[in-house]
């Protein structure tokens, strides 16, 4: 039988996995998409918004002094 953990991030008590709530400094436990991997789906988002704009408006992203 595999006896599977998580170490919580703040006070690094280990607990079954699969709990909602730590049991040593009973932080609320997420399980899920990493932070970096949200990030990159944000920037992605981000930057596709802005190409739609700027596609549809028909300007530049970089407006040039001369």
């Amino acid at each position: 039988m595999d006896n599977k953990t998580i170490s919580c991030p703040f006070c690094f008590t280990q607990s079954p996995h699969g709990v909602r709530i730590c049991k040593g400094c009973h932080a609320k436990v997420a399980y899920g998409e990493s932070p970096v991997t949200v990030a990159f789906l944000f920037q992605f988002v981000a930057l596709a918004l802005a190409w739609l704009v700027f596609s549809l408006t028909g300007s530049t992203p970089v407006s040039v002094i001369t």
